[in-house]
């Protein structure tokens, strides 16, 4: 199943956009905290996504396995 890519300030993995995300907010200056608000919301879009893609998927799935089942 392949889902959207992820990439929100050159960071590939949700593990690393959440690093990325409290190093900023540790940084601390104003600016750094719009960035982490920022980043969060990119991140949020990106769940918003996947999940969609995996229901989308699922739903598919489902309509083929009942398709098969009753010959329709």
């Amino acid at each position: 199943m392949l889902y959207p890519e992820l990439d929100i300030n050159g960071m590939k993995t949700e593990y690393d956009v959440i690093e990325m995300i409290k190093d900023t907010i540790d940084d601390g200056s104003p600016s750094d905290l719009d960035s982490a608000k920022d980043y969060l919301d990119q991140l949020g879009d990106y769940l918003a996504k996947r999940d969609s893609h995996i229901l989308q998927t699922a739903n598919i799935n489902t309509k083929n396995i009942i398709e098969e089942m009753y010959n329709v």
